[in-house]
């Protein structure tokens, strides 16, 4: 029997399966409704907290909120080697993991230098209004490109808490499922429950185009009404407070509440608003003659193939978005549909490229992995028709190897696994045993 709970600290949900509550402690029986359930995490932060209390550092806590004083001035967490992440020492780094969408990496570059700069000027005690803007950003692009990958890599280079919150399942507050005060929790637990450090980071808001209003009889709770109730922690003024409350409705459950500012929070949205190409095409001041003059090909993909400083906001609000909510996104960004030289790049060239990373996984089995350039020729193609980039080059070389996986991991009988292709024809696999003693 299986059966969800939550944790009365933060909100967790957290599961029971036949009786068995996995990583959480309650004060009594799990049964009883009185209980109170706590998981590991909040737990393990409740002891850090009475160290610090014990040790005389009191205070460095705020409302049961640590935060860290060597790094905080006024209030703004700023990272200690913020002064290493130039705009091109952030692209650099991107370029290792991404292939191609130089634009774009451009633009997150200087969107993660503009939200450093802004808080070393506040550390400094430049005044309110000598301080620049917050700048968010807005992407677009098709499916596999590298839009999510991009942040998830500025994530592991810089210490911010940055979040990806998948929007597509937030509604208006007081309908089922998540609202938008869950994307600013997710962002508390991201930085460790550190609110100075929270009220710092970077939200990264994905599939945005589901939010795009729909031609309902009711209300569209899960599309404007979401673009509607996002317009407040997107705003950044001074007075952009969210009172984050415990969403637990048991008994005796910590009702303690977190008032988090929006104001130094700098916003990403990106989505790949498929059909947005037929919008434009309707509107004939956003093409115009250029759709002319591109192939067949280039117009399924018109949306990505436009200039990076066309202006998409007439188009974006035709296709659904509010334009309230494109007001606050002050930079729009477009990522590139990946051609056949761009998949074949991606399969070798990042750190962690998908073939680097099925050799690591062959060499723990004590198998050494050959794949031919013949054979990379032939998923690239297989991609390139299923038109979801780099994911599709994922499933071509899993559907490749599973096989050999299958047969052989675990049983120390190969040495070399070579994978080919000959003259354009299906992919071939060569084993190679070890030669017994």
């Amino acid at each position: 029997m299986t059966r969800k709970v939550v944790c009365d600290f933060c909100g967790e949900a957290l599961t029971i399966i036949d009786g068995v509550l996995n990583y959480v402690i309650s004060s009594m029986d799990i049964n009883d409704p009185k209980a109170m359930v706590v998981c590991k995490a909040c737990v393990i932060r409740s002891a850090e907290l009475l160290e610090i209390i014990n040790s005389g550092s009191a205070s460095n806590v705020n409302c049961g909120v640590q935060t860290d004083a060597s790094e905080c001035t006024n209030s703004i967490y700023l990272p200690k080697n913020h002064k290493l992440f130039t705009p091109t020492y952030i692209y650099n780094n991107l370029r290792e993991y991404v292939v191609g969408q130089d634009y774009f990496l451009k633009d997150l570059s200087l969107w993660a230098y503009w939200h450093l700069k802004r808080l070393s000027m506040i550390n400094e005690g430049v005044p309110e209004e000598k301080l620049p803007p917050k700048i968010n950003l807005w992407a677009i692009g098709p499916t596999g490109v590298g839009k999510t990958l991009s942040f998830i890599r500025l994530s592991k280079l810089i210490d911010i808490p940055i979040i990806i919150s998948d929007t597509t399942i937030l509604t208006e507050a007081g309908y089922v499922g998540q609202d938008v005060e869950d994307v600013l929790r997710q962002l508390v637990v991201a930085a460790g429950g550190n609110i100075s450090k929270a009220m710092c980071g970077m939200v990264v808001l994905d599939e945005m185009d589901k939010l795009a209003t729909k031609q309902t009889n009711g209300r569209d709770v899960s599309g404007e009404g979401v673009q509607q109730a996002l317009l407040k922690i997107v705003e950044g003024t001074e007075n952009s407070v969210v009172t984050l409350s415990n969403k637990s409705n048991k008994q005796g459950a910590n009702n303690s509440t977190i008032e988090l500012n929006t104001q130094n929070i700098v916003f990403a949205a990106c989505g790949a608003f498929t059909g947005l190409k037929s919008v434009m095409n309707e509107n004939n001041s956003a093409v115009g003659f250029r759709a002319k003059q591109l192939s067949e090909d280039d117009r399924e993909n018109v949306a990505y193939t436009l200039p990076n400083d066309c202006d998409l906001n007439e188009d974006l609000i035709r296709y659904g978005m509010i334009p309230e909510l494109l007001g606050r996104f002050q930079m729009k960004s477009i990522l590139q549909p990946l051609n056949y030289e761009s998949l074949k790049r991606i399969m070798t060239e990042p750190k962690n490229s998908i073939i680097k990373m099925e050799v690591s996984r062959f060499q723990a089995e004590g198998i050494d992995l050959i794949v031919e350039e013949s054979a990379m020729n032939i998923w690239a193609k297989a991609a390139l028709k299923k038109k979801i980039g780099a994911r599709g080059l994922a499933t071509e070389i899993s559907r490749t190897l599973r096989d050999v996986e299958f047969n052989y991991f675990a049983t120390g009988e190969l040495a070399e696994v070579r994978v080919y292709a000959e003259a354009d024809g299906p992919i071939r696999i060569k084993t190679k045993k070890k030669v017994k003693a």
